[in-house]
């Protein structure tokens, strides 16, 4: 590894130099690579140490400069997390850009999705929860995953979930209804969809009602009863807004944003203190 002059970034991040990275992928053979994205590939290597490290290879033309590649290093090298892996190091020559991260040996995604469905860990609450999202969208006209939303309002379940809790004490829909529907919709039934949400998108998988009492409701506008003991805004989960290192990653993945409110005294109380059903 190469020591690193500029001071931009801590002498603390090795800088590897592009032959090494170039060796020991096999030249970025496409029989070491992990996984490919927008973003560029991601190859399989073995440090001189005998470290396997993941080696990702930026596109060329994915317009990214010196400066904001040498703050991203900077940046990333400075989170630590147990569900992150961590930056082993950095590569820039002409005009390749290279991250190297721990390999972390956990299999494919298929293999992932097919060790937790057959583990019994996709239930009747997991669709139940998957139902609520489809509630909400339709409710809010809102994408379950919205990038281009503030920093902390880009999960539609997350953002929702205060409001839901307000509506559900107060009785008024406030602005959860897509403002698109200009207001052409039964109240009623409105509200009947909204508790439903709330209710299957509960934290708790315990706490979510059965699909059957749902459609019951949803069906009939019958005066079932689905706070399953819930009041809301009371109950006690964890919600990933509270760890300041996700919230950083966060604002890494969906990039930086101009104003600096996103991370006012008032807005971070917003983002982080949901604690409800």
């Amino acid at each position: 590894m190469n020591s690193l002059p500029d001071t931009t970034i801590s002498s603390s991040t090795p800088c590897f130099s592009y032959e090494e990275l170039y060796e020991i992928t096999h030249g970025f053979s496409p029989l070491n690579i992990l996984g490919e994205g927008g973003f560029g590939s991601v190859y399989k290597g073995r440090l001189s140490d005998g470290r396997e490290v993941a080696v990702k290879r930026l596109k060329v033309d994915s317009g990214q400069g010196e400066r904001e590649f040498k703050s991203e290093v900077e940046i990333i090298s400075r989170v630590h997390h147990r569900h992150l892996v961590s930056l082993v190091g950095y590569c820039m020559f002409e005009q390749q850009r290279l991250l190297v991260y721990d390999y972390v040996p956990n299999g494919t995604l298929e293999s992932h999705l097919h060790e937790y469905a057959s583990s019994g860990k996709l239930t009747e609450k997991s669709d139940v929860f998957s139902f609520g999202v489809v509630l909400l969208e339709l409710i809010t006209g809102r994408k379950p995953v919205d990038s281009t939303r503030p920093l902390g309002d880009e999960s539609l379940v997350e953002w929702a979930r205060p409001l839901l809790s307000r509506t559900l004490e107060t009785g008024e829909l406030g602005e959860l209804p897509d403002p698109r529907l200009e207001k052409n919709y039964d109240e009623t039934e409105m509200f009947r969809m909204i508790e439903a949400a709330a209710a299957c998108t509960r934290h708790s998988a315990a706490m979510r009602p059965q699909m059957g009492k749902v459609v019951r409701v949803l069906d009939s506008l019958a005066d079932i009863d689905l706070s399953n003991g819930v009041t809301p805004g009371q109950s006690e989960v964890f919600n990933v807004a509270h760890s300041a290192d996700i919230r950083i990653f966060q604002h890494l993945a969906f990039g930086s944003h101009d104003s600096s409110s996103d991370y006012s005294p008032n807005n971070w109380s917003r983002q982080t203190g949901v604690n409800r059903s």
